[in-house]
This record gives C-alpha cells, sequence and structure tokens, in this order.
C-alpha cells in the first residue's frame, strides 16, 4: 500500500529526489479561489522552491567539498609539511648570523607562530617537535597540555557567565563520554532554571494582577477577554487536530505493516506536540496526512485554512533558518563562497587554487636551500621587518600566505 505521506517537510529535503513532487495546491470550483486558499497555494509553492533550492545547494557544497580535499588537501598538507622545513632552516640559518635581541625576538615569534599553525593541521613528527622546543624554549608537549587546560577554564567561565552552571574543567573534554555528561548537564540545569523562573514569573504576575484588578479599564477588561477567548481558541484547535489525528493514525486501522510503523512513529510526534501545546507542528503533520486529496482541500473552511497558513508560513521560517545554517556550517567554510556557482565553475576556482598553494611549495623549496647560502642573512632581516610591523599593528605583507 503506498504512504499518505507526502506532504513537504524538512525530512523531505533529504529524501525526496524530486521536491516538486511533494507539494500540495488547491483547486477551486471553477477555477475560482478564496483570499485564504490563494494564500495557501503560494505558500506551497514557496516551500517548494526553498526545499528544492536547499537541496541543491547542500549538494553543489558536498560536491564541492569533496573536489576540494581531492584538491587541495594534499597540497596543502605539502604546503604545512614545507613550512615547518622552512623554519628548521631559518632557525640553522639564525644560528650561522648575528642579530639584535630585538630581531632574535621578532624572528622566533614569527617561527613559533607558523609551527603553531602548521602543527594545527599536521601532525608533528618528532624532529618537527624537536625545532619547537629549540625554537621556543619551552617543551611543546607541556605547552599543549597549558592551552588545553586554558581552553576548559575559559569553556568553564563561559558557562557559568552564560548559564548560571559551575563546571569544574576535568569535567570538560573532547572525548565523547565527557561531552555526553557536559551536555546532560547543562541541559537539567536549563531546565531546573526554566521553572524555577516561570514560578518566579507566575508569582509576580499573580501580586501585579491583585495590585491592579480594581485599577483596569473597561478596554484593558475587554482586551484581556479577547485574548483569553483566543488562547481558549487555540487549546479548542489544539485538541480538535490532535482527535482528527490519532483518528488517522491508529495503527490498529492499518493493515499494511510498513505505513503501520510509519503510523507509529508519526504518533510519537503528534503526542510530544500535543502535550507541548505545539499547534503548529500538529497543523503540519495534519497537512501531510489529510491535505493529499484535492476534494479535502477544497472544502476547508477559512478558519481551518488560516491555521494551515500560519503553519505553512512558520514551516517557511524554518527553511530560512535552515539555508542560514548550512550557509555557516565550518564543514563548508572553504567552499561556501562558490555556492552561487555551477559544479563546473566551482571546480575551476578549486583548481586554480590548487596550482597557486603548489606555485607557493615550490617558493618554500627554493627558500629553504637560499637560507643555507649567501642570501640567508637577507632573508631574515626582511622576516623580522614583517614580524615587527605585524606586531606593531601595521598592514604587513603576509610573507608565506599559504593557508586555506
Amino acid at each position: 500500500m503506498k504512504s499518505t505521506l507526502n506532504f513537504i517537510n524538512e525530512d523531505d529535503i533529504q529524501k525526496n529526489s524530486n521536491p516538486t513532487e511533494a507539494v500540495v495546491t488547491i483547486q477551486g470550483a471553477n477555477n475560482i479561489l478564496s483570499k485564504h486558499q490563494i494564500a495557501f497555494n503560494k505558500l506551497t509553492e514557496e516551500i517548494r522552491k526553498m526545499t528544492s533550492s536547499i537541496e541543491k545547494m547542500e549538494d553543489l557544497l558536498q560536491k564541492l567539498l569533496a573536489e576540494f580535499g581531492k584538491k587541495i588537501g594534499p597540497v596543502n598538507e605539502q604546503l604545512m609539511r614545507q613550512q615547518i622545513d622552512f623554519i628548521k632552516a631559518m632557525y640553522g640559518a639564525l644560528q650561522r648570523s648575528n642579530f639584535s635581541k630585538l630581531q632574535q625576538g621578532y624572528l622566533t615569534n614569527y617561527m613559533v607562530d607558523v609551527l603553531n599553525k602548521c602543527f594545527s593541521e599536521v601532525e608533528p613528527t618528532d624532529d618537527d617537535i624537536e625545532i619547537y622546543n629549540k625554537v621556543n624554549k619551552t617543551n611543546y608537549h607541556d605547552d599543549l597540555k597549558e592551552e588545553q587546560e586554558e581552553d576548559m577554564q575559559n569553556l568553564a567561565d563561559e558557562l557559568y557567565e552564560r548559564f548560571g552552571l559551575k563546571v569544574d574543567p576535568s569535567e570538560i573534554g573532547s572525548d565523547p563520554e565527557k561531552l555526553a555528561s557536559l551536555s546532560e548537564k547543562l541541559k537539567a540545569h536549563l531546565e531546573a532554571e526554566a521553572l524555577n523562573n516561570n514560578k518566579k514569573d507566575q508569582y509576580d504576575e499573580a501580586q501585579k494582577a491583585k495590585k491592579v484588578e480594581k485599577k483596569k479599564s473597561k478596554k484593558q477588561l475587554a482586551t484581556e477577554a479577547k485574548l483569553k477567548e483566543e488562547e481558549n481558541v487555540k487549546l479548542k484547535s489544539i485538541r480538535s487536530v490532535y482527535l482528527t489525528l490519532v483518528k488517522l493514525l491508529h495503527p490498529d486501522t492499518e493493515a499494511d505493516e510498513k505505513v503501520k510503523y510509519e503510523k507509529e512513529e508519526v504518533m510519537k510526534r503528534v503526542t510530544v506536540a500535543y502535550e507541548a501545546k505545539d499547534l503548529a507542528t500538529l497543523l503540519k503533520i495534519e497537512l501531510q496526512w489529510v491535505a493529499n486529496a484535492s476534494d479535502n482541500l477544497q472544502n476547508l473552511t477559512d478558519e481551518k485554512l488560516k491555521l494551515y497558513n500560519n503553519a505553512l508560513r512558520e514551516q517557511i521560517r524554518e527553511l530560512r533558518i535552515q539555508k542560514y545554517e548550512i550557509e555557516r556550517n565550518p564543514k563548508y567554510q572553504h567552499v561556501v563562497e562558490y555556492k552561487a556557482n555551477t559544479l563546473k565553475k566551482g571546480a575551476e576556482h578549486i583548481a586554480y587554487k590548487a596550482k597557486h598553494l603548489q606555485v607557493i611549495v615550490d617558493g618554500l623549496k627554493q627558500s629553504v636551500i637560499d637560507l643555507q647560502g649567501k642570501g640567508a642573512k637577507e632573508i631574515l632581516k626582511h622576516i623580522a621587518k614583517e614580524q615587527k610591523n605585524k606586531e606593531e599593528q601595521f598592514d604587513p605583507f603576509d610573507f608565506f600566505d599559504g593557508g586555506w
């Protein structure tokens, strides 16, 4: 038996190869539509377009990311390794040259900056760590541990400042168990805080109501009565939609095992939404199951269409948020600039960047050779000068701008 679940929803962005198949529209009698029916059709069409756009954008970003990893990844690793070799040659040249303490300081800062950058992208070898220890006159593993402890302390401070949650830095870590434990602790803290705030708000409102009850004007009383009536209508709508869905989704009415399981899963969402008094989600689910038959849609009342249209507007808002989050996902940070291009054009940009990085790698190889010859001192002077400019917050020429 064919499932009736084919209205647009967030999951369909990944599941449907052709989003246009999932859209529903109202066909009016004699092609005459009411204001709310026209709004319904416009909203469903906007959802179709947004869903299709998001699906295409994410597909393009995934393909560009694969292309980026294939073309840029290997060259970037070469670049990091070559920069480390450059620092080793630079350190050797520095030992053979005479520089002032100030110049030596600038050169040391430059070497440490480059090594830290490279070590963040490639795993350092024992030789790499040895040169780090010589340059920085510290122990790499001690520095790394100190940096990690500082990061954990900063995160603990932020959790307290933002959420009022006290956490020992030792409870923070990158392993799954610590992350899960911290997440549960934060969730429990926020739930408890929300409950306390809710109780306080209720108490404050009750006290405030006692003070102003006698001072309310007829207009204020009429406004409150209207708001209360609207809330009652909403609660009745929630119960009405819930009962409709219970009848539609009752698993005992379905013989097909696949559809029966599907109904059971959707019914779980219905129960959660009902308990949370989430009318928008209930309406969205109802649309998925009821609105497939065109005659059902044509017979919807204006009041019901208003509810559906509000649910559709909420869905559009969620799609916009989803698009925003995809565009700012760190996973796509190196390719999102090409999202307006075709795959072919984006791949061409990536190939050009790979060639550019290869030129830098070749230049570094030559610089390593030059640092072993007579021109070493001039190279070091140039680097010291640019590092001085950088530390003085001057707009410096980045000696080897080889990052992604």
